[in-house]
């Protein structure tokens, strides 16, 4: 598996054996993956903090991970865009999720 950047076309090729992405920059505080099929939305918001987003399912499991991250991948080892918290000091984030049913299978 290619470790590139690739542009988000809006929909994911179900076919392949993992899917694995980590999208960035984000482009709002929130994201939106619904399973027509199933008929539910998921809803996430979280905080500016969420610079990735990742989406994560292997082909014919019956779930899927969506995870809000402050850093991309690797960032423990470039530094990149890591959040850091003083000694002696907190931080706190939120994130939301909400499922909602859909009307009908399309």
């Amino acid at each position: 598996m290619s470790k590139q950047p690739l542009t988000f076309a809006g929909t994911f090729d179900w076919g392949a054996a993992e899917l694995d992405l980590a999208c960035r920059p984000l482009q709002g505080q929130r994201t939106q993956v619904c399973d027509h099929q199933q008929q539910y939305c998921l809803t996430l918001r979280y905080d500016l903090a969420f610079t990735t987003l990742v989406f994560w399912t292997l082909q014919g499991k019956p779930y899927y991970c969506l995870e809000p991250w402050t850093a991309p991948r690797n960032a423990l080892n470039t530094g990149v865009d890591l959040l850091q918290v003083p000694p002696q000091s907190h931080t706190t984030l939120g994130v939301e999720i909400a499922v909602a049913a859909t009307n009908a299978p399309q």
